[in-house]
Parts: C-alpha cells; structure tokens; sequence
C-alpha cells in the first residue's frame, strides 16, 4: 500500500509519519482478504479483527470479499495499518477512497478574484484536497460566485477554516439533486433513461 496516495498534499516522507497522518485523517478501511480468508465464519473474522484493533465501530462485508471497517479513533485506525497478517494470511489495509473525506462550502467576496489553485495551497495544510468555485449561468455568460466547495482528507467537517487572515466559516455542502433532463423527474439522469423507459418508469 502506497500511503503518500492516501494523504494527497502531504509532503512527509517517512513511512511512521504517513502512518500517523493517515490514522489521524481516517476511519474508513478496506482490508483485502486473502481467497482462501474470504469464506471464514464472522465469529472467526470478528475474533480476528478484536486481535488487530479490538472491537472496531462497524464492519461490513462488501461483494468482492473484502471487509469495510470503520474505526472508533486514530489509535485503531493506527493499529489497522499496520497490521501485516490477518487469521493467519497476509493482508492489504487500505484507506476508504471517498468515505475519509467531506465537503463543505465557504462563501467571501474577498476570495472572489482569487484562482482555485492559489486558494487549494493556501488552504492545504488545513487538509483541503481540492476547490472548485460555484458558477451560475446568465444567458450566454457564465458567472463565478463567492461560493467555493472545499474537499477536506478528514470525514469530519470543520467549522472554519484561515484563508490568509480571513476566517471563513464552514457550512456542510448539500449538492443538488439528480435530475432527468428528458422527463424532468429527481433521481435518475439522461444517461440511465433507456432502461427506466423500459421499466416504464421515464416517459
């Protein structure tokens, strides 16, 4: 496992920091099992778990075979990570792609001229991985806001965050719902339409 493609924007360099960071930043893993580990009983995987990172939050196990495993803190977080062995086989324990992270918005007029890129870097060592700016469209034109939707490495959503001198509360982004352009209906788009129309649920 590559953990410097876990903690986008951190610049640290030795494998006990990345660990830290990730432990810190993560509550959601994926451990790989091994084939022959897939079919366990959940009596054997649970009393494998305890003896790894005692009683995690939750556990859940997906359709390829492997474990989603959420932790209690960043000590079983730690302890997960480094586990190299799993009822006896080895393993892979991999931070969860999407569920680790949050968005949220910030809204000041005075970010308004700034480029995405100059805010990301000012904001990255508050654990900001990406910036995109609200636009909206007025006829032919499209117009940027104050809005900014902030990515953070972390589930947990901040309450603020120090653009410069600025103090830019932080509200939790509600993004718009899906929308069928062809029927106008919420819930599915345009490019699933085919087999709803056959389902007789897009007219």
């Amino acid at each position: 496992m590559d953990l410097k493609t876990s903690c986008p924007g951190e610049g640290l360099n030795s494998p006990k920091q990345l660990v830290e960071k990730t432990a810190q930043n993560s509550r959601f893993f994926i451990l790989s099992l091994p084939a022959n580990a897939v079919s366990k009983s959940p009596f054997a995987i649970e009393k494998g778990l305890k003896g790894i990172l005692g009683s995690p939050k939750a556990v859940k196990k997906l359709r390829s075979g492997d474990l989603l495993i959420e932790t209690l803190n960043a000590l079983q977080s730690k302890l997960l990570l480094l586990a190299k062995t799993f009822l006896g086989q080895p393993i892979i324990v991999s931070p969860h792609r999407t569920l680790n992270t949050s968005r949220g918005v910030i809204s000041e007029p005075d970010l308004v001229n700034c480029p995405e890129s100059e805010i990301l870097e000012g904001l990255s060592e508050q654990g900001v991985i990406n910036v995109r700016r609200i636009t909206i469209k007025r006829g032919a034109d499209i117009l940027e806001t104050k809005h900014l939707i902030l990515t953070f490495s972390q589930p947990k959503l901040p309450s603020s965050v120090k653009a410069g001198y600025l103090n830019c509360h932080v509200r939790p982004y509600v993004p718009n719902p899906l929308q069928c352009f062809k029927c106008q209906r919420f819930g599915h788009s345009k490019t699933n339409v085919l087999q709803l129309w056959f389902n007789g649920t897009c007219s």
